[in-house]
């Protein structure tokens, strides 16, 4: 479920108040959690809910498997019933999480695992938008998307990129409002900003009146699209050192159609169904605008019953690259602030509109053009760009005289970072005051980045310290997995279905039991062995004698058996409890290639074999390992009596699985692969702290 907040409470009223399941949970008898989950309820269907008049209420368990609730004590029909005492009880007694409800704040939430309420409304103008997420989408709702384009792998960012975001946009969202509303004052920023635009009488006209008739300007959605320059402010993947750059800014169709309401005392229908319109959305471009006639533009202007995003203003002041003229000029931005902003700045492009070029800079753009790229002013998807560095100096000439490209603007041309060898180009989401940051990246072995010319999607990886969230953001131990496990035996006839179980310890040796999903552990092998594959640490054609553990629940054994039956490639699984005799007469028989075992167990068998002083080499081209390190002394052994120079270290935990490993080309050395989609990895007060992206 999601609550938007379209207007807060401002006399105190509303606050929502959440509780999470399992705080409920924990302190609920057995007895009372059976009960809730076998015994049916009358619970009364809401008016506003109900599908049918014949069905007015349900008769259901509260508890819906181990870990999902549904209630609503208003709507319970029962009453003096234990449990249910037992519960609400409880519920009066757990610490709620209260969220400040700020205009535009957006909450989500699992309405079967958390239960929420809120208090008594004081402010007839609080308005929630409540979206329910109950049933399966019938579609997949990436179907526009090409999937070839969606590249499965994400990028990283640290959290000072967000933060550094979220304050330049707060700069950037004050200077644009106090551009709009500049524009039609008779000061000399006015008609600084004017003269900028130089727009024609009747878009002058539709700008200045909406001043008048609505001043209360909100800007609506827009789209501040980025580029990652060759500088050291930021990392990406903790590798690539960047400088993000504001280039341009789209408000035109970033989910910014029109939303009218209909006029008062007029209706419009659908004349097939006859079916009552109320809302409908546009897409206009600014030709379009200019095309409506007087009378439709006057109701823009002056009807305040007609609701519409985005603003006139915002098409046309905002989404105009000419402004980037003024972004980047300093001496107006300190006219305008009455303050400096250095840091902004830098995160701006220079920009200078054609006609208005500084005459001593023209021949400096003409003879240094591979650091400018000239752009027109209101196109999209990279249109008529012309980069410097793609043309001759008289086609460049050209374009930069030519009278037709007065209103257009060159740019300082910004080379970018790139990934995969591709260049990157990244967007942020921003609606009014609230910057919900980097949105999908775009990336193109293109300059111009744009998808519908050879390009890909690529996900950023999107983890921020401080999110509004339940206070306990305590990492998952192995003891709270054994807890799990404990409890969900106890309330759930259905724990054992489709389960993976895996044992562990703690510090006191104590044994630890923990359950994960079969499906997922093989998805996490099979992404782990694509990456194998891609960097030639396992082949097809391979032969693996495996001599890990196999007893007391090991799974070491099997993983790896695993591993060369995704590879489609030779196992031979004798485990670490083989006598050294016959693994001798297997190795002699079938020559395999790869050796696989825990580093003890392939020293007791290098020592059998040296004693054995035979007369033909054993040889192995790879030796996988896992448990601990490989120091110099055993890889030299190793080198000695199994002539082999390749050594592959696996890393995971009981808790995790393997999630990582070292390759051919970074053998014996500190450096491990893993997949990004598989798994995200921090390192945080020396600690590794692993996110499984594929478990539950």
């Amino acid at each position: 479920m999601v609550l938007f907040v379209l207007e807060e409470d401002h006399f105190g009223g509303g606050q929502l108040q959440i509780i999470r399941l399992s705080d409920i949970l924990k302190n609920l008898s057995l007895q009372t959690k059976e009960k809730l989950l076998k015994n049916k309820i009358r619970i009364n269907i809401p008016e506003e809910f109900q599908r049918s008049s014949n069905i007015d209420h349900i008769n259901v368990p509260i508890l819906i498997d181990h870990d999902r609730i549904r209630y609503r004590c208003d709507i319970i029909s029962e009453e003096n019933n234990e449990e249910l005492n037992e519960l609400n009880s409880i519920i009066n007694k757990t610490e709620k999480y209260i969220p400040k409800l700020n205009k535009y704040t957006m909450i989500i939430l699992n309405n079967q695992t958390y239960l929420h309420a809120r208090t008594k409304i004081f402010d007839s103008r609080r308005h929630l938008l409540r979206i329910r997420f109950n049933r399966s989408l019938p579609y997949n709702i990436f179907s526009i998307i090409d999937q070839t384009k969606f590249l499965p792998e994400y990028l990283t960012f640290s959290n000072e990129f967000y933060n550094y975001f979220d304050s330049q946009h707060q700069i950037l969202y004050q200077i644009l409002n106090l551009i709009v509303k500049q524009y039609s004052q008779p000061t000399d920023l006015g008609k600084e900003i004017r003269q900028t635009f130089q727009f024609n009488s009747k878009i002058h006209h539709i700008l200045t009146q909406l001043n008048i008739h609505r001043s209360n300007f909100q800007i609506g959605t827009y789209r501040p699209d980025i580029i990652f320059g060759h500088e050291n402010l930021f990392k990406m993947n903790g590798i690539y050192s960047f400088e993000p750059k504001i280039r341009e800014i789209n408000a035109r169709f970033p989910f910014n159609g029109y939303f009218l309401s209909a006029i008062e005392n007029n209706k419009l229908f659908d004349k097939t169904t006859n079916y009552s319109i109320e809302q409908f959305i546009l897409e206009l471009h600014q030709d379009e605008i200019e095309q409506l006639s007087d009378e439709i533009l006057e109701l823009f202007i002056k009807n305040h019953q007609l609701n519409y995003i985005n603003d006139l203003r915002t098409i046309f002041i905002l989404h105009d690259k000419r402004i980037f003229s003024l972004l980047s000029n300093q001496q107006f931005l300190y006219a305008l602030l009455n303050n400096s902003q250095d840091q902004f700045k830098q995160s701006i492009p220079i920009t200078y509109i054609i006609n208005k070029i500084p005459y001593y800079l023209k021949d400096s753009i003409i003879n240094n053009k591979q650091d400018w790229c000239i752009k027109p002013n209101s196109a999209g998807k990279g249109e008529n760009i012309i980069m410097g560095t793609d043309v001759k100096l008289d086609e460049w000439t050209c374009q930069l005289l030519d009278s037709n490209h007065e209103q257009w603007i060159v740019q300082q041309y910004i080379p970018c970072i790139q990934y995969k060898s591709m260049n990157i180009s990244g967007m942020l989401f921003c609606f009014n005051d609230q910057c919900f940051n980097i949105g999908l990246i775009r990336i193109s072995p293109h300059k111009i980045v744009n998808i519908c010319n050879g390009g890909y999607f690529i996900r950023p990886y999107v983890h921020r310290e401080y999110i509004h969230s339940m206070e306990d953001g305590s990492i998952l131990t192995k003891e709270k997995l054994h807890e799990q496990l404990v409890e969900l035996k106890s309330i759930d006839n259905q724990w054992n279905q489709n389960v993976y179980l895996s044992l562990s310890s703690d510090s006191k040796g104590k044994r630890l039991f923990f359950a994960t999903d079969i499906k997922q552990n093989l998805l996490q092998r099979q992404i782990l062995v694509d990456m194998m594959l891609k960097q030639n640490i396992i082949l097809h054609n391979d032969i693996c004698l495996n001599l890990f553990q196999s007893n007391n629940m090991c799974r070491s054994f099997e993983i790896f058996n695993d591993f060369c039956s995704i590879a489609n490639c030779t196992t031979l699984p004798m485990s670490a409890n083989a006598n050294d005799e016959d693994i001798l007469d297997v190795i002699e028989y079938f020559k395999p290639n790869i050796l696989i075992g825990s580093l003890y167990r392939l020293m007791q068998l290098a020592f059998f074999i040296e004693k054995q002083q035979l007369k033909k080499e054993i040889k192995f081209e790879k030796i996988f390992f896992a448990y601990e390190s490989l120091d110099e002394i055993k890889q030299k052994f190793f080198r000695r009596i199994f002539h082999c120079s390749i050594y592959i270290g696996f890393y995971g935990s009981v808790e995790t699985d393997i999630f990582a490993c070292q390759s051919p080309k970074y053998s014996s050395t500190k450096i491990y692969l893993y997949p990004k989609d598989l798994v995200h990895i921090e390192i945080i007060n020396s600690k590794i702290i692993v996110t499984n992206l594929i478990r539950k």
